[in-house]
């Protein structure tokens, strides 16, 4: 499987895409320590939907590096998801046992919260898998339910390429389609958010991202396009919170994200030079661990201390989060996220060709 070029936009949209959701969990926190800037705070209300961004993406990625030679018969499956586990794996594991130890050192205020079960959930990635489930490791869900999305890829490759054979159209009645679904798992399996359950959320978002690198063709392309994908995000971030949460905020969101992710994919223009800028670009590399590491500091970090402290220090105090969020973020980068990944590329590559060596005639 040889890799694409990469569409620079599409990764550093990643770093909005994972501050959006950081945001969104430190959104009390910081309204508490600043509520000078607490009429910004509806920009963050709806930042769980950044989620089902990444999960669009994922799927639109995933469609442009491998689905050529899934359709040819070509692609190599216990190769993709060796890679997708080297991907998502480490991160996963390290995050979680660091907050083993805080949990154990720390003895925060909940700890009925933490179960075995828990812990085997997110450790399995099975997390949220048709059962509701907890866990331990906060972000961790979204891996659980990717992981189940790569497991089910070359199913959902061979039904968006069923339905594109018809005509390229039929794909927008498959994008509409999956909006209904989103809405019925809304309605009947909505959670506290009104977001479909776990399992809905990822599949309906990952089999639009697929749909829509199929669909990309029929798409306008340039400055139109760049200004289409522009007020989209705009629009995704800044207006989905007047949608009360429910059916109508969730399909409204994902169409958002579709839209986002495909208009970007043809797109020219200044949105394309902003995302596509090397200081965007390196954020959206190193923005699942951004993702991954806010978590631990969201539980550990004691901002109430600093409620009700001058402004220019409690303005001091959020920067400070943000400088230590994004130096733990690169240094898990370089030294746990892309070495580990190596690692693992390296032992499938070791084993693949051990395999292969022709054995000695007795």
């Amino acid at each position: 499987m040889s890799d694409r070029p990469e569409i620079r936009a599409l990764t550093g949209l990643r770093i909005i895409a994972a501050l959006w959701v950081v945001f969104f969990h430190f959104n009390g926190q910081f309204v508490e320590l600043i509520p000078e800037l607490s009429g910004l705070s509806f920009l963050c209300n709806t930042g769980y939907l950044a989620v089902d961004l990444f999960f669009v993406l994922s799927g639109f990625i995933l469609a442009y590096q491998y689905l050529g030679e899934f359709e040819a018969g070509q692609g190599d499956y216990r190769h993709f998801l060796v890679r997708r586990l080297a991907r998502i794996y480490p991160m996963m594991f390290v995050t979680t046992a660091v907050l083993i130890v805080i949990v154990f050192v720390d003895q925060p205020d909940y700890p009925d919260f933490y179960s075995v079960s828990g812990a085997l959930d997110d450790l399995t990635l099975t997390r949220g898998w048709f059962v509701p489930s907890e866990g331990w490791n906060y972000p961790a869900w979204s891996l659980s339910s990717e992981w189940l999305a790569y497991l089910l890829f070359p199913l959902v490759v061979a039904m968006v390429l069923r339905v594109a054979r018809i005509s390229r159209e039929w794909l927008l009645i498959l994008l509409v389609m999956l909006l209904g679904a989103e809405v019925a798992g809304s309605v009947f399996l909505g959670g506290a958010d009104g977001m479909p359950a776990p399992d809905v959320r990822v599949l309906v978002a990952f089999t639009a991202g697929v749909a829509m690198f199929l669909f990309r063709d029929l798409l306008p392309k340039g400055r139109a396009a760049g200004t289409i994908a522009t007020v989209s995000l705009v629009a995704l971030i800044a207006c989905t919170g007047l949608i009360p949460s429910g059916p109508g905020r969730a399909a409204v969101g994902l169409a958002l994200c579709i839209m986002v992710v495909g208009f970007l994919s043809t797109a020219s223009g200044p949105i394309m030079r902003v995302l596509g800028s090397r200081l965007m670009v390196f954020g959206g590399r190193i923005s699942f661990a951004v993702y991954m590491v806010h978590g631990l500091l969201y539980l550990w970090l004691p901002l109430a201390k600093w409620y009700g402290s001058p402004l220019l220090e409690r303005l001091a105090i959020a920067a400070s989060v943000f400088g230590l969020l994004f130096t733990i973020a690169i240094f898990a980068h370089y030294s746990i996220e892309r070495p580990a990944q190596a690692w693992v590329m390296k032992m499938w590559a070791r084993l693949r060709a051990r395999k292969k060596a022709p054995q000695p005639v007795p």
